[in-house]
């Protein structure tokens, strides 16, 4: 039996970052019902994902190893670098390239204020829900009543040195 195109394993950093930005947005949308209707959902999903594959840029970090990019730093760059890695995220079209485009051309508007609404307060929910703080250790901790994160993510994970030497480590990982 062959897989639909939407359930795919990913393959590129790219792929692996829209994932997990899905199931970060996904996670928080659970307690806040319509929060992430279209179109804001997917604007949502790739601002989100577009600030995780900077910070995962910024570590050295590619592929599966995304799970190692701190929340709190991620929360970081959507504050401050928000549209400079809109402008470096090379989404391709079919997989966020449009939403990409479509943010671009709308920053500085209410709508996309509203994206970057959602996505902050998807980032500081998540901790909250898991009684942390933004800066706290590791999401997995954080999302450990979520286990599809570590099966979706941690599971494809190739192995990587973990002992902190990445450039912009800061010991807050994604996975454990």
């Amino acid at each position: 039996m062959t897989e639909p195109a939407s359930l795919r394993q990913p393959t590129t950093t790219w792929e692996y970052a829209v994932s997990a930005a899905d199931l970060l947005a996904l996670w928080h949308a659970r307690s806040h019902p319509g929060l992430l209707g279209k179109p804001v959902r997917t604007r949502t999903v790739v601002l989100l994902a577009a600030c995780i594959i900077d910070r995962a840029r910024g570590a050295g970090l590619s592929g599966a190893a995304i799970v190692d990019v701190a929340l709190a730093d991620v929360l970081a760059t959507v504050d401050r670098y928000a549209l400079s890695s809109l402008e470096g995220c090379r989404a391709p079209a079919g997989i966020g390239g449009e939403a990409a485009a479509d943010l671009l051309r709308l920053y500085g508007t209410l709508e996309y204020a509203e994206v970057h609404g959602a996505v902050r307060t998807a980032l500081t929910g998540i901790s909250r829900t898991a009684g942390r703080t933004p800066a706290s250790p590791t999401a997995a901790r954080r999302c450990a009543r979520q286990p599809a994160l570590d099966r979706s993510l941690a599971a494809r994970r190739p192995a990587h040195p973990a002992d902190g030497t990445s450039p912009r480590s800061t010991g807050r990982h994604l996975t454990p």
